[in-house]
């Protein structure tokens, strides 16, 4: 069981002060991060540079995900869109009992 661990990728960075001058460079170098993806939910461990933990563990999953989340936006609106039409009825309905 000799796994082998791939070599961290390296990237300069320049950062800029207020003016456009070069203030300094900096190099980063891509870590081991394990994360659950939001969608499969499967543990995966992928090379990457220092940000935030990743949801998704490919565009799959991503456009998966998005598909959900307009699914759940569109129910909500027909759903609010249902219930004003509803109310109108019913304030048109109680007009004319009068």
């Amino acid at each position: 069981m000799n796994e082998e661990k791939p070599m961290p990728a390296t990237q300069a960075v320049e950062i800029y002060g207020q003016s456009e001058t070069l203030a300094y460079t900096r190099v980063i170098s891509t870590r081991a991060v394990t994360f659950v993806c939001s969608v499969c939910e499967k543990e995966f461990t992928q090379m990457r540079y220092p940000s935030r933990l990743p949801l998704y563990c490919s565009d799959l999953c991503r456009g998966i995900r998005a598909q959900q989340r307009n699914e759940e936006r569109v129910r909500k609106q027909r759903e609010n869109r249902r219930r004003e039409r509803e109310a109108r009825k019913l304030e048109r309905a109680s007009r004319q009992a009068e």
